[in-house]
C-alpha cells in the first residue's frame, strides 16, 4: 500500500511563509505599541484629570491681555491669543494688577484689537502697557465691593469644622443658599444676588470643604458633591436655626452637582422649595470626555482617541478612588421633586450642555430651562443679563 504524504500542518519542521511571519511580527509590534500608548498615555492623562478637575486649587487671574489704550471711559485691548469673549457682546469683568472694571459695550473691533466701554469698579484706571484678564464673574471682591450690597461675615459649623460665609439679610422666611463651583470662589454666585435681594430673601453665600478658608476634605481632592453636600446640609441647618422655614438652593458649575446630590442624600431635602442651577456639573465623566475632545496629543497634535480617554478615566478611578457611576447625577434625576430653574450656555466647553438637556428632558414641566446661544461656561448672565434676571426674578417670586 502506497504511503500517504505527511501534511505540512503536522510536520514539526513546518514554518509559515516569510510574508506571514513578517505580518505576524508587525502585528505584534503594533499591538505592543498600542498597549504602551494606552498605558503610558492613560497614566499621563489620568494625572491631567487630577490637576484639571480634582486638585482643590483656587482660580487666580492670569493677566495676559495687553491694554493698548485707555481714555474717556473706554479701553482698547489686544485680541492676539485672547479669549473669544473679547469680541462677544455682553457684560464682562476686566481685572488688572491694581484695579477692576466692567466691560459694558463693545464699541469697535479692529485688526487684532477691540475697544470696549469700561466702567471702573475699584482701584486705579488701567493705562497702556498694563496686562489684564477677562473675568466672566463680572463682579470683584464681595457683595459690598462688587454690588454695593451690605453683608455680614458669618461662619457655620460642619462635620469637618467651621466654614466662612456671607450673609445678606432679608424679610422672607425662605432663605437662598448659594453654592460656588470648583474654582473655590464665592464670586461665582454674585451675579444673582441683586435679584434675590429685590425678592426679599435672606441669602447665605457659603464655602465648603477645600476652600482656602474652610477645612480640607480628608481625601485632599474635590469630590464633586459626593461629600460636599454635607456642608450644604450644615449651611441649611444654620439657616433653620437662624429663623428660616425653608430654602432655595443655587448651584453654579460643580456647585450644581453638589446641590443635586443634596436633593438625593440630605434629610433636609424636603425643606427645599426650589433649585437654581447654572451650568451644573451633573456628570463628571461626560465633562472629562468633552475636555479631552477639545485637546490634542502632546507633540504630534492629533486628537485624543476615545479609547485613550476611557483608559485615562479607568486609571484615574484606580489612582484617585473615583466612582464615575456615583458622579453621574442624571442617573437619579427622577428623584428630584422641586421646581428647577436651569441655565446653560450652548457653547460651554467645560460642562457639556447635553447634560442639562438630559436633565430638562427628565424633569419636563418641572423645569424652566434657558439655553443661551453664544454663552460658554457660566456665561448665561454675561450674554443676556436682562433676560437672566427677569427669569430668575419670576422663578423666585413664584415659589
Amino acid at each position: 500500500m502506497q504511503e500517504m504524504p505527511k501534511s505540512p500542518l503536522r510536520s514539526s519542521s513546518y514554518r509559515p511563509p516569510w510574508y506571514k511571519r513578517r505580518l505576524l511580527f508587525w502585528l505584534m509590534i503594533l499591538v505592543g505599541v498600542l498597549l504602551l500608548f494606552h498605558v503610558a498615555g492613560g497614566w499621563y492623562f489620568s494625572g491631567e484629570i487630577h490637576s484639571s478637575a480634582l486638585d482643590p486649587s483656587p482660580s487666580t487671574f492670569e493677566f495676559d491681555i495687553p491694554v493698548l489704550a485707555a481714555a474717556n471711559g473706554t479701553v482698547t485691548l489686544s485680541t492676539v491669543d485672547g479669549p473669544d469673549e473679547l469680541e462677544t457682546p455682553g457684560i464682562w469683568g476686566l481685572a488688572w494688577a491694581d484695579g477692576y472694571g466692567r466691560l459694558t459695550e463693545l464699541v469697535a473691533t479692529g485688526d487684532e484689537t477691540v475697544e470696549w466701554r469700561l466702567e471702573l469698579v475699584s482701584g486705579a484706571s488701567p493705562v497702556a502697557g498694563d496686562l489684564a484678564d477677562l473675568d466672566g464673574r463680572a463682579f470683584p471682591g464681595n457683595p459690598m465691593e462688587g454690588l454695593g450690597i451690605p453683608f455680614t461675615r458669618v461662619t457655620y459649623p460642619s462635620s469637618l469644622g467651621d466654614n466662612p460665609a456671607w450673609f445678606i439679610d432679608g424679610d422672607d422666611t425662605t432663605w437662598v443658599v448659594l453654592v460656588h463651583g470648583n474654582g473655590l470662589t464665592r464670586r461665582d454666585v454674585l451675579k444673582p444676588l441683586p435679584v434675590i435681594v429685590a425678592n426679599g430673601n435672606p441669602a447665605l453665600v457659603i464655602t465648603y470643604r477645600n476652600h482656602p478658608q474652610a477645612p480640607a476634605d480628608p481625601s485632599g481632592r474635590l469630590q464633586y458633591g459626593l461629600t460636599e453636600w454635607q456642608d450644604v446640609a450644615a449651611a441649611v441647618d444654620y439657616a433653620l436655626a437662624a429663623g428660616a422655614e425653608n430654602v432655595v438652593l443655587v448651584g453654579y458649575s460643580m456647585g450644581g452637582g453638589i446641590v443635586t446630590n443634596f436633593l438625593y442624600e440630605a434629610p433636609q431635602a424636603s425643606l427645599v422649595r426650589g433649585v437654581v442651577l447654572d451650568s451644573p456639573m451633573l456628570d463628571l465623566s461626560a465633562a472629562i470626555d468633552l475636555g479631552a475632545s477639545n485637546r490634542s496629543l502632546p507633540v504630534i497634535g492629533l486628537p485624543i482617541p476615545a479609547t485613550l480617554t476611557a483608559t485615562a478615566k479607568w486609571i484615574a478611578g484606580w489612582r484617585y478612588d473615583l466612582d464615575w457611576g456615583r458622579l453621574d447625577y442624571l442617573d437619579r434625576a427622577d428623584e428630584i421633586e422641586v421646581p428647577v430653574m436651569l441655565f446653560h450656555g450652548v457653547e460651554d466647553d467645560i460642562v457639556p450642555v447635553e447634560t442639562s438637556d438630559a436633565l430638562a428632558d427628565e424633569l419636563g414641566d418641572q423645569v424652566i430651562y434657558h439655553r443661551v446661544a453664544s454663552a460658554k461656561h457660566l456665561e448665561s448672565w454675561n450674554i443676556d443679563p436682562a433676560m437672566y434676571e427677569k427669569l430668575l426674578g419670576e422663578f423666585l417670586a413664584g415659589l
